[in-house]
């Protein structure tokens, strides 16, 4: 829509504006209404003067332009010289010839520096930088004519120009607090719908979205406005792009039963579609989609909905379609967002044509020329399915991770980052990845209520755990699959591979009862074959012969070649028993061989896991003693270590340390060598050499970027940070774990510090931020439930009454660890109440609080809310029985609780006129505390004191004192206009009100 400014002065108030104080002779004549004036030869001042103003009268912007310009070049020192200069501005103001007006208006200033038009000139001022789109200097010149002007009339129209202007800029908290402003002081103002809008935007911009759709639902419920359809299509569009299709939805449908004639409802039915794309329901999408494409869209608004349309044409396998709908959406636009997603879809298209390395060469091509688009992420996973199915393992992984990583930083990504955490965790164990893949199976947390998802999940996670040795961890997981689906085609595998898991887990009878399901009916399988050996060798070394023969014989029976081998050498092997356990290790330490030691140290590294530390000791001692120069040397070392570390005791600790700082000190490249930091780190904490174990962890984080302890290094360094007083470092430290690692579980724990950490700092929007996104990220109630509160008492501290109250109500029956938690919540729900003086509420918290004993060391915090209750009920004696209480408080000493109770006490007097006690209580609030805010309302009380007890000049010294010592203090202005009546002055009248140019809501 286009901006235009409306006329400052109507004709009526004309004559009486227009006139100059000094004017004798030339008054201004009524004229009739005309059309253009025709040149004349008059000359004088007068004549001129006359003219032109009949000219503005009856709104012949081009003739009042001349002929005030006239008076001007003839007698440039006249008077009205100036005012025409001012006149010549507005009319070209009307005629939109925005760079002259402003030409005139300086000229105008210029002449009449101090004249009673300058706040106005100042205003067009701006208002015709705005119209003529030179929006960085309009901004500069509303924020000049506010700090000069705020208090005049036209701030009615400039707070809301320099707010658009803000918002425009990217100024968003400024632009809050400018509409704000304008809706305060201008409530009823004819802009006021406008005001609303631009502020809903501006709280959408915040993240603010339920106190946004307060301000767009406001609007949209006067069906008189012609903003109200507009403000429901806006509120509607806030929904979709936060992805509540329900508010979304219900928004259109308001807009099309309210509005059904409104040129809006293309739109809205393109957001009910887009609603229903959502929800996968391709059928429906198309139904509403498709008429659309035939609507009257003005401009390239036809772009999103034609490539929309393709997408869904895709998912129905209509490609054709789906190319001819992308090439008129090309057709229609230039827009370079629309042209990527155009590029996208065509990769789509492609891709049921083309080779797996031409389609890679697309998606190659297109990630190096559109890296930030947003269908880049669909593109990459139609190839990452592609490379996935045709086995590429090595080169689907890391476009999954890719994948993954992209959700990490883009909210719509995230309903498909559980299958594409699936599809990477199989590609990874494709790759035999399994620790990689662990970490990303992990964090698969949500299956939609898909069962067969959910249990092919747990055997691929179950899978990357076997992988990675971690077998106690693996069996729930090979468990949950089968529970899920018994009959799943991978079934015996999943039986082969619990019984497998089991074994090295030692529990081998466990192993026996699964396998023995499918081992007699799978004899020939590879995996019942293999998990069978495993079973053999358990029971083997469990000294059970019979049992070890018996899946031996499996073996020996089986027509594969390589198992019967065993299979027969196994059998002889559990014929002879007592050769097994003792006299084979002491001849294989005696021989000293690379694989005699290799199985000593996997026997000994198992009975460490088991925690039979007395025997693993031995045979790490064994180990080192035996071949010290070994290759197993120094990890038998730092397992010792480790086991000495488990035993306990002083000794043994301080041996543990010794052979640890040793080993890190003298072995630089050992595998072993971040486990080595990783148990010294813990040991130095554990000592108490705080600055010690940092730097240990810091070590792992700096060296082993791989390590399996580099996430949790990283967090207990930062923990220990905290702790040593280094807030930077362990903010750092923190920030950096997150950004390397977005997935990590350890993540949502370093958010919370983060957000610990900024509402230290009284950063509350920061908090917020980091708070949010580990609720986000975990459903952990040690976590979610503190964020949780912490996000309540940052839009507390912030103001936010609603949105506080709202969460602190849904923590009011939690039980938290921290007694201190349950009672500042109560508190909350009181103060909250008490903000929207609510006081049958509050009394009704303080009782459920006392009642439930949700009170603890601030009690005095308690007291003073049911003061206030009790102030409401006119029943002063007893609250100032319980303000006197909180200010004899030690807790409450120098709070300004303290302050406002004190302040309390001369209210309740000033309300039963008692108004000598009154004025000394309020008199001992400016003495005793230094909070400005209540030292100046105390002030302004005690002036009212003074002059109900008569002394007139007490009253003004106090109010001049108040604006002394407090001139930035809201209640300065009440004090003015208190102190003038007690002078006996009186106000100044405004200028009269500029009209406010139309734009866009």
């Amino acid at each position: 829509m286009a901006r235009r400014a409306f006329p400052i002065i109507v004709r009526t108030a004309f004559c009486a504006l227009l006139a100059l104080p000094a004017v004798c002779s030339a008054q201004l004549v009524p004229v009739e209404p005309r059309g253009e004036s025709k040149p004349v030869s008059s000359e004088t001042a007068d004549e001129l003067f006359s003219l032109a103003a009949s000219d503005y009268a009856n709104e012949q912007w081009a003739a009042a332009i001349h002929n005030f310009q006239r008076l001007v070049e003839k007698h440039p020192n006249d008077e009205r010289a100036a005012s025409a200069s001012f006149y010549i501005g507005e009319s070209r103001i009307q005629t939109g010839e925005y760079a002259e007006a402003e030409a005139a208006f300086r000229d105008y200033l210029n002449r009449a520096p101090e004249n009673e038009l300058v706040p106005r000139a100042a205003f067009r001022i701006a208002e015709s930088q705005y119209l003529r789109g030179d929006r960085d200097k309009a901004l500069g010149a509303f924020d000049e004519f506010l700090k000069s002007h705020r208090d005049d009339p036209l701030a009615e129209f400039a707070l809301p120009y320099l707010a658009e202007l803000q918002f425009d800029a990217d100024k968003t908290t400024e632009a809050r607090e400018n509409y704000e402003e304008a809706l305060r002081r201008f409530p009823d103002a004819s802009i006021s719908d406008k005001c609303r809008i631009g502020l809903a935007r501006t709280l959408q911009r915040l993240g603010e979205l339920y106190e946004a759709d307060r301000f767009y639902s406001f609007v949209a419920d006067k069906p008189e406005s012609d903003l109200a359809d507009g403000a429901l299509l806006m509120s509607a569009r806030m929904w979709a792009s936060n992805e509540d299709w329900n508010a979304c939805r219900q928004r259109v449908a308001q807009l099309e039963t309210c509005f059904p004639d409104s040129e809006l409802r293309p739109q809205a039915t393109y957001l009910a579609a887009k609603a229903t794309m959502a929800d996968s329901d391709w059928e429906a999408a198309w139904k509403l989609i498709e008429p659309l494409l035939d609507a009257p869209w003005r401009g390239e608004l036809f772009a999103p909905v034609a490539l929309d349309a393709a997408l869904v044409a895709i998912r129905l396998n209509q490609f054709a379609r789906a190319g001819e709908l992308v090439a008129r959406a090309r057709r229609s636009t230039d827009d370079p967002a629309m042209l990527e997603c155009a590029d996208a879809l065509e990769i789509d298209v492609a891709n049921e044509q083309t080779t797996l390395d031409g389609m890679e060469s697309l998606v190659n091509r297109y990630e190096a020329e559109r890296p930030d688009s947003p269908w880049l992420p669909r593109a990459i996973e139609l190839l990452a399915r592609r490379l996935y199915t045709s086995g590429e393992y090595a080169r689907a992984a890391p476009r999954y991770g890719q994948l993954v990583t992209m959700a990490g930083r883009i909210p719509d990504l995230q309903p498909h980052v559980a299958a594409w955490r699936y599809l990477h965790g199989l590609a990874l164990i494709g790759m035999g990845d399994y620790g990689s893949a662990t970490r990303e199976l992990r964090e698969i947390d949500s299956f939609d209520g898909d069962r067969t998802f959910e249990g092919a999940a747990a055997f691929a996670l179950a899978t990357s755990l076997a992988g990675s040795g971690m077998f106690d961890v693996a069996i729930p997981n090979y468990r949950k699959y089968l529970d899920l689906v018994p009959d799943g085609d991978d079934a015996i595998r999943c039986h082969a591979d619990l019984a497998t898991a089991l074994v090295r887990n030692d529990e081998l009878d466990a192993a026996v009862e699964v396998l023995a399901k499918v081992a007699f009916e799978y004899g020939n399988d590879r995996s019942v074959l293999a998990a069978s050996e495993f079973i053999a060798e358990a029971a083997l070394r469990d000294e059970r012969p019979e049992l070890a023969q018996t899946w031996f014989r499996i073996l020996a029976d089986s027509g594969h070649e390589d198992f019967a081998r065993r299979g027969a050498t196994g059998s002889i092997w559990s014929g002879d028993e007592e050769s097994i356990e003792r006299p084979l290790v002491e001849k294989m330490l005696q021989q000293g061989d690379d694989a005699s030691l290799e199985a000593l140290m996997a026997r000994a590294v198992k009975l460490q896991a088991a925690k039979q530390y007395a025997e693993s000791r031995l045979l790490f001692e064994k180990i080192v003693a035996s071949a010290p120069q070994g290759e197993f040397a120094g990890s038998a070392r730092v397992r010792l270590a480790i086991t000495l570390h488990r035993q306990g005791g002083n000794a043994n600790a301080a041996e543990a340390k010794r052979l640890l700082e040793q080993f890190v000190a003298e072995v630089p490249n050992h595998p072993l060598r971040d486990v080595a930091w990783y148990e010294l780190a813990w040991m130095r904490q554990e000592a108490g050499e705080s600055e010690a174990a940092r730097e240990a962890f810091q070590a792992i984080a700096s060296e082993f970027s791989d390590s399996q302890y580099w996430c949790d290094s990283l967090y207990r360094a930062a923990t220990l940070s905290r702790e040593l007083n280094d807030p930077e470092s362990a903010q750092q430290d923190l920030s950096r774990l997150i950004e390397s690692r977005p997935e990590d579980r350890l993540v949502p724990f370093a958010r919370y510090a983060l957000g610990e950490m900024a509402a230290g700092r009284q950063d509350w929007t920061k908090s917020i931020e980091q708070f949010e996104l580990v609720r986000k990220s975990t459903t952990a109630s040690e976590l979610a439930q503190p964020a949780l509160f912490w996000i309540a008492e940052c839009y507390y501290q912030k103001g936010h009454t609603a949105f506080a109250e709202r969460h602190f109500q849904s923590l009011r029956d939690v039980h938290f660890d921290d007694s201190g938690t349950e009672s500042t919540v109560a508190l909350r729900l009181a103060q909250c109440s008490a903000r929207r003086d609510d006081w049958n509420s509050v009394g009704e918290i303080l009782q459920w609080a006392e009642s439930n004993n949700r009170i603890g060391n601030d009690r005095y915090q308690f007291d003073y809310l049911r003061a206030r209750v009790l102030s409401s009920e006119a029943k002063f004696e007893q609250a100032r029985e319980l303000l006197h209480k909180v200010l004899g408080d030690p807790a409450a000493q120098g709070t300004p609780t303290a302050a406002m109770s004190q302040w309390l006490i001369g209210e309740s007097w000033f309300h039963q006129e008692d108004y000598q006690s009154a004025l000394r209580a309020y008199l001992l609030v400016d003495t005793l505390y230094d909070f400005p805010q209540w030292r100046a309302l105390a002030l302004l009380q005690a002036a009212k004191c003074h002059e109900h007890l008569e002394n007139r000049e007490s009253a003004i010294r106090t109010l001049e004192r108040l604006q002394t010592t407090f001139p930035e203090s809201g209640v300065v202005i009440d004090a003015r206009r208190y102190l003038v009546r007690l002078r006996g002055e009186t106000g100044r009248t405004g200028t009269q009100n500029a009209k406010y140019s139309q734009q866009d809501p």
